[in-house]
């Protein structure tokens, strides 16, 4: 696999991938060429490895918490303090006062790539 400064090198400018994005009228699926292919699966490979290790960050830290138990932390390395925060409920706003809230609705349209092997036609 290529390393980071290649990859930071081909890098897309900005303002080509933000007009991508917006493309309202489409083509049709196809078929990918190798070079997309090859995208596809390196993608994929990658995307596995980061699951496996946001799973292992996880059960380390979930164990972790445990043990730190009713401290604030452990001295040097790592604090468990708790922190109290206010949110706007927008759902619960929205559905109490619709007629109000869809005067500050924004409508935008981008598009996502979404990557699964085999994935269906639509």
């Amino acid at each position: 696999m290529r390393g980071i400064l290649a990859l930071l090198a081909d890098r897309p400018q900005k303002d080509a991938i933000e007009s991508i994005k917006t493309i309202e009228e489409l083509e049709d699926d196809r078929e990918p060429d190798a070079n997309e292919l090859s995208l596809l699966e390196q993608i994929v490979a990658l995307r596995a490895r980061i699951k496996t290790l946001q799973t292992e960050d996880d059960l380390l830290t979930e164990r972790l918490m445990v043990m730190v138990g009713k401290s604030k932390g452990l001295l040097g390395w790592a604090s468990f303090n708790g922190t109290t925060t206010n949110r706007f409920d927008a759902s619960r706003f929205q559905s109490e006062n619709p007629d109000l809230a869809k005067d500050y609705m924004k409508t935008s349209y981008s598009r996502t790539l979404r990557i699964r092997r085999g994935m269906a036609q639509d």
